[in-house]
């Protein structure tokens, strides 16, 4: 996925649904990090860079239509996007 991003190959559509998969699996993995323990000075810059990933992801959970054909590959992104939701609503009751 993340090289068909890279490299542009394949239809719109489908790197839409990649960007989703790629940005969420970011998202999720710097607030793993986060939450494992003490990070140091760099905790600032990483909660920011979490925050434009899910915010990519959101941005890109607008441009799916609403009629676009079923795939592994839709389900995939749709379930992404929703844990992480999920994984941000937990997050927010832990502050």
């Amino acid at each position: 996925m993340g090289s068909a991003l890279i490299t542009r190959t394949g239809d719109t559509a489908t790197l839409l649904l990649y960007s989703i998969c790629v940005n969420s699996a970011a998202y999720k993995f710097i607030n793993t990090v986060l939450s494992e323990g003490d990070v140091g000075s760099i905790e600032d810059g990483m909660r920011n860079e979490a925050a434009k990933y899910l915010h990519s992801v959101q941005l890109a959970m607008t441009r799916i239509h609403l009629l676009s054909a079923p795939s592994l590959l839709l389900l995939q992104s749709l379930l992404s996007s929703v844990s992480d939701l999920d994984f941000e609503a937990s997050a927010v009751d832990l502050q």
